[in-house]
């Protein structure tokens, strides 16, 4: 028996090194990878149940850094689905970098409502940076006023004595919350919607493709952006800053389409595009700001405010130029995007079209000038599809640094790591928005009224995150609705000689990593056939 299993374990001491030392080679390190894998992804877990789940994968360090960086939503629906979409707090590695993702409504509105240890001003502080600002002015605008009141004051008021940077986010939601200041704002709003979308004044060759004298084509895309954001720009700085700066909607839009270059800290060598076209909007702003007050009427209040506290901490004007251009970049990119997306679902069932026509049409007086509270009260099928593309074309997240231990449910998140809330991963939630989240469909918002309230439904974010500009896109986006729709007959334009309409409906771009509402794949569009209704 001895001689027979001696001689076994020989034969088989034989073949194994009939193989060869790379194949020997290769087969303990297949080995050392499987108990490596195994020990990580299934042993520890057990040993730490309060350690949320970590996505296995099996390339050490690098985690899912390849894939996130590709397609993150991809990567991040693989993550939700990998542990049958529980929605429990999970951990990815990005590059040695383990980051926290949260997509259950409860765990988000504990998020949000944890505000001393899970803190957002490192990526502010980031996105400054980004833009270029001084270590120095950053000091300065993150500093909290003295208690005894020496050192910097603001001028506004603040009892809470709060930073520059955070009382800025308060004055931001003083100008675009509903009230005065957002009723004026929506005044000039009104003013230049009203005027850029008669028929006389559509032609600017941006978005006119080709005209007669019953109709003009023109492209959607390039359409909303040339309203959106003259709209935006004039209504928070007045007329100077564009006509100062003919060029700066161009040189934003060159920078929006690589900002996420920006936001994912790339090196300057391997960003030329996008530090190009961000250093052209600085300058824009930098002239802006050198100019005399008298020369730059119209300015609203949140603007005039901010330049007098800036200035009034010392930030010279080139850093001020900078940290506007962060808020000038906040303010615009998402809501032509937005209006781009309403109009092509619009545009592709006509029965909605024609739904939303008929209640804009009655948001109009008897003198031809547009109510704007009833915008939002007499249009529940223009409501219903904004709050359906809002939910499956945004692609952006909130982030929070852990600056200690902090438990959220059964779990604990470790102080020094990241944590995401991806807000598409919420608005996939299959208990909120029904067997098909994927899918769209408007109805959903039409049949639950409650829906737009669901902890799952976070376009906007939430807690100290939570955007103030949500009503000022809405109401810009609203008002170019009914002018364009009311005015015109609105309809794809043909394509070949058959007559028949042959535009395909443009593809999103997931492969670029998402910050906002998610752009359609470059080269994409559609064009649209105005005519003037009898």
């Amino acid at each position: 028996m001895a001689d027979s299993t001696g001689g076994n374990l020989r034969q088989a001491y034989s073949s194994v090194c009939s193989l060869g030392l790379p194949v020997i080679i290769l087969i303990c390190l297949v080995l050392v990878l499987v108990l490596w894998r195994l020990t990580r992804f299934t042993l520890l877990p057990l040993l730490h149940p309060e350690e949320p789940r970590e996505v296995p994968y099996w390339t050490p360090f690098l985690g899912h850094a390849i894939s996130y960086f590709r397609d993150p939503t991809r990567t991040l629906t693989y993550a939700r689905n990998y542990f049958k979409d529980d929605r429990k707090p999970l951990t990815i590695n990005l590059a040695g970098e383990m980051m926290y993702v949260i997509t259950a409504p409860g765990d988000v509105t504990a998020v949000y409502r944890n505000s001393s240890t899970l803190t957002m001003d490192i990526f502010t502080q980031d996105l400054m940076r980004g833009f270029g600002v001084s270590e120095s002015s950053l000091d300065r605008v993150f500093t909290e006023p003295n208690k005894d009141g020496t050192g910097l004051q603001l001028m506004a008021p603040n009892p809470n004595r709060k930073s520059l940077a955070h009382l800025t986010t308060d004055h931001f939601r003083m100008q675009l919350s509903p009230g005065d200041r957002l009723t004026q704002m929506g005044n000039i709003t009104l003013a230049y919607v009203e005027k850029a979308l008669r028929w006389e004044n559509m032609v600017s060759q941006k978005f006119v493709i080709a005209h007669t004298s019953s109709y003009k084509d023109i492209s959607l895309l390039h359409f909303c952006e040339e309203v959106i954001l003259q709209v935006a720009t004039r209504s928070f700085f007045g007329d100077a800053l564009i006509d100062k700066n003919p060029n700066i909607l161009e040189d934003f839009l060159q920078f929006d389409d690589v900002s996420w270059k920006l936001m994912y800290r790339y090196p300057r060598l391997l960003s030329p595009n996008m530090n190009k076209a961000k250093d052209k909007l600085i300058d824009a702003l930098e002239k802006y700001f050198n100019l005399p007050q008298e020369e730059r009427p119209g300015a609203n209040w949140f603007v005039q405010m901010e330049e007098a506290e800036f200035r009034n901490f010392g930030v010279p004007v080139r850093d001020i130029a900078k940290l506007i251009a962060s808020i000038y970049w906040v303010i615009n990119t998402n809501t032509y995007k937005l209006l781009f997306w309403m109009l092509e679902f619009a545009l592709h069932d006509l029965a909605l079209l024609q739904k939303i026509t008929e209640e804009l049409n009655t948001c109009f007086n008897l003198d031809g000038t547009l109510d704007i509270p009833s915008l939002q009260s007499q249009s529940p099928y223009l409501t219903a599809l904004f709050h359906e593309c809002l939910r499956i074309t945004n692609t952006s997240s909130s982030a929070r640094l852990v600056t200690s231990d902090t438990r959220i449910g059964p779990y604990i998140l470790r102080s020094g790591r990241r944590l995401l809330i991806p807000y598409q991963q919420l608005h996939l939630n299959t208990a909120a928005f029904g067997p098909n989240p994927a899918s769209f469909d408007y109805t959903r918002f039409l049949s639950d009224p409650k829906l737009p309230r669901n902890p799952s439904f976070r376009p906007f974010g939430g807690g100290a995150s939570y955007c103030p500009g949500r009503f000022v896109a809405k109401q810009e986006i609203f008002m170019a609705m009914a002018f364009l729709l009311c005015r015109f007959e609105v309809g794809m334009a043909v394509d070949g000689v058959d007559g028949k309409q042959k535009q395909n409906f443009p593809r999103r771009d997931d492969a670029k990593p998402g910050i906002g509402i998610v752009s359609p794949v470059r080269g994409d569009d559609l064009v649209v056939r105005l005519r003037i209704k009898n």
